[in-house]
């Protein structure tokens, strides 16, 4: 574990400010992480049309267990945009996407 934080720290990566980086780094050297979903492609378009608000858009296609789900979805900016449409392509099939973390 020390040899993989002095790694990142030499990249780079600040851990001291950082709690739940540092958190996340240790549970994933220590105990085996499950993965939920495989994120299989995502693609944004951020569109602006003169004096018009500027659309974001979203598509993401996304893999959990044997099905895949591709959807779409518009935010305020890119990054609102991508955060939505994966809520979206994850919450039929994964309770904390929904907000329901009794599972």
């Amino acid at each position: 574990m020390l040899d993989e934080l002095k790694r990142l720290e030499h990249d780079g990566y600040e851990f001291e400010a950082a709690e739940a980086s540092f958190e996340l780094l240790v549970s994933k050297l220590v105990w085996r992480t499950s993965t939920y979903f495989e994120l299989l492609g995502f693609r944004v378009i951020d569109e602006h049309r003169g004096a018009l608000m500027p659309m974001s858009e979203a598509t993401v296609k996304v893999k959990v267990g044997n099905r895949v789900e591709h959807t779409a979805a518009s935010g305020n900016g890119p990054v609102n945009a991508l955060d939505n449409v994966l809520r979206s392509a994850l919450q039929s099939v994964l309770p904390l996407a929904r907000g329901d973390a009794s599972g």
